[in-house]
């Protein structure tokens, strides 16, 4: 199987690219940990469990959006969706 790349592990290393951020920098240790979290949980022998694999997703999307100002969760989907049931 070859070398996954997650959306949010690319744009954050775009990112951090950008603003010339060094290689310890969370924005860049976090996505790669959760690129190769990715790899394990997809590999034929998985090698990350599923919470370990959510884990490092969440610490990954919290670290995008505090860096970027994203929300972490948008509300108005979240009313929308309560409204539709």
């Amino acid at each position: 199987m070859k070398n996954l790349k997650s959306n949010l592990g690319k744009l954050m290393r775009a990112r951090a690219d950008k603003d010339k951020l060094p290689a310890d920098h969370l924005l860049r240790t976090l996505a790669d940990r959760f690129d190769l979290d990715l790899n394990g949980y997809m590999a034929q022998e998985r090698t990350c469990t599923p919470g370990q694999f959510l884990s490092s997703w969440a610490k990954a999307r919290r670290a995008w959006c505090a860096y970027s100002g994203e929300q972490l969760i948008d509300v108005r989907m979240r009313d929308l969706i309560a409204k539709e049931k």
